[in-house]
């Protein structure tokens, strides 16, 4: 037996109230003077005792009836507890990644577990619990039907090794028994590799629908076709293989543009091609017609005014090779000889290169610098008669490394990071087959740490400081052949790149993005970004003649965004949801191992009812308190 106020039990300190008042009520028996005193002394001596009894056990009944009043206040109850009677503590988890909206006939599966919570709060609401993007520690039953009104779809997705951590933190450091009640599809993408923690007994409710069919939009990129012209091609993709005809349909802005229609009826991925055109604005959204799942049904996309990288050449070897690759409608290329370069004009550029210059002035170094402050790409290509003097003071200013003396040594380039962002989405996966350049004369450079190029026996041939690219070799032959290799493309064309994000296609929302406008704003001006149903004001760093935007955890919900600066529109950023979820694989309940398994959550509010189920038992002190009492005016009334 336990009980809820134990501290009532001070009260039974009033016991010793009638106590005291039967020690000190001294009763004096008056003497009646009478002929026959033998007969009065026994008359005497059994009505003295017969008093003595009747006051004790009126008193006993009287303390009887206090403690058990005082103990019925108490609130004493059965609890279904173990041997060891400890408590037990709660948290609970409910999944409201996009996998948690696969329907059936009668909703939702978030949908459906939030109505069966709200009908019927578990622990009266009393009990700490989150979800991928929100904690609550909710007192009462309104407080917790209230959250669970905000309870929306989120594009995160804690995995189950996260959510065991995430529940460590949420528990108490009481010696309690923790009880971890999870409420998931428990989709093998979102949640990954399952684990275990020995201090938690995790229970679960596994929601699943009788349909696994869902079609995903998964991405769309535009190409040439042999015409000329321009394609939207779209990437679709099927859970399983059905001959239903799913309606594609291109939009833009608010108007039908185009419409098609796949099957997957002998493969699971399907592409499907619009004509468009790219000398015209273009805001687009693709959407297919599909019930299962609805966060994966629309793609937004946007095709701008195409924004020219500024790069500028100072030369003193051959810059025809730059042309090739930094060409027009992507960039915006001027040369300047070495000795009639206006280092004025550098801070107007988003991108300099130094094309094998033997010396290197103090103020162009200082320009330089200036430039680099500023956000800009300096790529240098060191000439084979280079001044080290000169180089040394360019890249202390500039924090890129030192120069060593050249060495006339011929190395294969034979090692590229394909980590590094210059060549993460140029090769699908790693190459060993590939024709790597050699070079017959190079620098021993400081390396960068995360050197994008290296040669053989690990001396750097391309390093990377920030925004500082430095090459380890002369390109112009006979110096190296890197300019024959076709690794000069990607190489030279993602530097270019990088000096100005600009924006692309579309972009997936909850991945740290940048963002490049080339626009020159005020101090006191910002740049917001507006959607439909969400505005929010992201990082951004101001430099000369640019403005780099950066977002992760905003925006949630999926659109066109206009990036704002008072009135004027700067460009139009088109955010995705994240396809992860759109591939309905989920773990079976035999890869639930140390799990408890409910079939819904009914079942499963109805074991936690029976096991923190409290007998009260107060009635029956106060029905024993009365019946002292009854007692004791029956003795009273009854008892001679």
């Amino acid at each position: 037996m336990q009980f809820r106020n134990p501290e009532i039990f001070y009260g039974l300190l009033l016991l010793l109230i009638p106590i005291l008042v039967h020690l000190f009520q001294l009763r004096r028996f008056v003497k009646v003077p009478f002929t026959n005193v033998a007969f009065l002394k026994e008359i005497q001596l059994k009505t003295r005792k017969s008093s003595k009894l009747k006051k004790w056990l009126v008193l006993s009944l009287r303390c009887l009836a206090l403690a058990a009043l005082v103990t019925a206040f108490a609130q004493p109850f059965l609890s279904e507890q173990t041997e060891d009677q400890q408590e037990d503590e709660y948290v609970f988890y409910l999944d409201n990644s996009f996998s948690m909206t696969a329907r059936d006939q009668q909703g939702t599966l978030l949908s459906k577990s939030v109505q069966d919570l709200y009908d019927n709060p578990p622990l009266s609401g009393s009990f700490k619990w989150f979800t991928n993007d929100n904690d609550f520690n909710t007192e009462t039953e309104v407080d917790f039907r209230n959250s669970l009104l905000e309870i929306g779809p989120s594009y995160k997705q804690y995995s189950y090794k996260e959510i065991l951590l995430k529940a460590s933190g949420l528990f108490s450091k009481a010696d309690t028994r923790k009880r971890l009640i999870l409420l998931s599809d428990f989709q093998v993408n979102g949640f990954g590799a399952l684990d275990s923690l020995a201090e938690i007994d995790i229970q679960a409710v596994k929601l699943e629908t009788p349909s696994r069919a869902n079609v995903s939009i998964d991405t769309a990129y535009v190409q040439s076709n042999i015409s000329g012209g321009a394609v939207l091609k779209v990437s679709l993709s099927a859970s399983v293989r059905n001959s239903t005809n799913y309606p594609v349909s291109l939009w833009q802005g608010e108007t039908l543009a185009a419409k098609s229609a796949v099957s997957f009826d002998q493969n699971l991925k399907q592409e499907v091609e619009f004509p468009i055109d790219l000398n015209t604005p273009f805001l687009g959204r693709l959407s297919v017609n599909d019930q299962e799942l609805e966060f994966d049904n629309e793609l937004y996309f946007a095709i701008g005014k195409n924004t020219a990288i500024k790069v500028m050449s100072i030369n003193q070897a051959d810059e025809a090779f730059l042309d090739k690759l930094f060409s027009a409608g992507d960039f915006e290329l001027t040369h300047f000889n070495y000795n009639a370069a206006d280092y004025n004009a550098i801070l107007q550029q988003n991108v300099v290169v130094l094309n094998e210059l033997e010396r290197v002035p103090a103020s162009l170094a200082t320009a330089l610098a200036r430039f680099k402050e500023e956000g800009g790409m300096i790529i240098i290509i060191p000439s084979a008669k280079a001044d080290l003097s000169d180089y040394t003071t360019l890249l202390q200013r500039l924090e890129a490394g030192t120069l060593s003396e050249p060495i006339n040594q011929e190395r294969k380039l034979n090692t590229i990071n394909f980590d590094h962002p210059l060549f993460s989405a140029v090769f699908s996966n790693t190459v060993s087959n590939f024709q790597y350049p050699t070079v017959y004369t190079f620098f021993d450079l400081s390396s960068g740490g995360n050197d994008p190029l290296s040669l053989e026996g690990g001396n750097p041939f391309l390093v990377q400081f920030q925004n500082v690219y430095v090459f380890g070799a002369p390109l112009s032959s006979p110096h190296s052949n890197f300019k024959e290799s076709p690794l000069i493309v990607p190489t030279f064309y993602n530097m270019g790149r990088s000096a100005l994000p600009l924006p692309i296609l579309y972009y997936e929302i909850g991945k740290n993005q940048q963002i490049g406008l080339a626009t020159a704003l005020d101090e006191d001006q910002i740049v917001s970004l507006k959607g439909v149903d969400q505005d929010f004001i992201p990082l951004q760093q101001r430099y000369a003649n640019k403005v780099v935007l950066t977002t992760e955890t905003d925006p949630a919900i999926q659109g066109h965004y206009f990036a704002l600066n008072n009135a004027d529109t700067l460009a139009v950023i088109p955010y995705n949801n994240s396809r992860k979820e759109a591939d309905l694989q989920h773990y079976s309940t035999s890869d639930l191992t140390g799990i408890t398994l409910y079939n819904s959550v009914d079942d499963m509010l109805l074991k936690m009812k029976q096991q923190g189920e409290q007998r009260p038992l107060w009635q029956w002190f106060v029905i024993l308190a009365v019946l002292f009492l009854i007692a004791e005016m029956a003795v009273l009334r009854f008892l001679k």
